[in-house]
């Protein structure tokens, strides 16, 4: 099987979420507790993507749209961390 790199539609649906109390990287001390969830993109069926959500907004089910947050400074070899985020879909704009 050959593999390849292909880029994460925007947009996704919440497909199983849990509360995450201890953290597991020094970057997201400061952001206990978190809500871990895997989410569907219609799109690509065979893909789901693991990340952090916003809990207040949280549900099974819920229409969500991709974003990428900066959690910390550059690495020893000087490259960022970014963590894949959800927002609701709603409301933003495209």
């Amino acid at each position: 099987m050959r593999l390849h790199w292909v880029e994460a539609p925007e947009h996704a649906t919440v497909f199983i979420l849990t509360v995450v109390h201890h953290a597991i990287h020094p970057a997201v001390t400061g952001r206990m507790p978190y809500i871990v969830a895997v989410v569907d993109f219609p799109q690509l069926p065979q893909v789901r993507l693991v990340t952090d959500v916003d809990p207040a907004m949280m549900r099974i089910g819920l229409s969500v749209r991709l974003w990428w947050d900066r959690l910390a400074d550059d690495d020893a070899a000087g490259r960022p961390m970014y963590l894949p985020r959800f927002r609701p879909a709603q409301g933003l704009p495209a």
